[in-house]
């Protein structure tokens, strides 16, 4: 069964590797981070927010429709 993935820090090494694992295997995956999201093999089945984690409305955003939230 598919999730859909929250990835706090998605644009880092850490968040990219685990981005690409889950889309691997079927899941959904969305990337939060304050840094560019620049990852060609990725783009377009990877949903990118950049924003700070410490704003609250960007958190807010960012967790509609999701099942699991990974800080990275």
């Amino acid at each position: 069964m598919s999730k859909r993935f929250l990835i706090t820090g998605g644009a880092g090494f850490l968040g990219i590797n685990l981005a690409r694992h889950l889309l691997e295997r079927g899941h959904s995956v969305t990337s939060l981070d304050i840094a560019p999201f620049d990852y060609p093999d990725v783009i377009g089945r990877v949903s990118a927010i950049k924003g700070d984690i410490r704003n609250r409305r960007v958190v807010d955003i960012a967790m509609q429709r999701v099942d699991i939230v990974v800080h990275t």
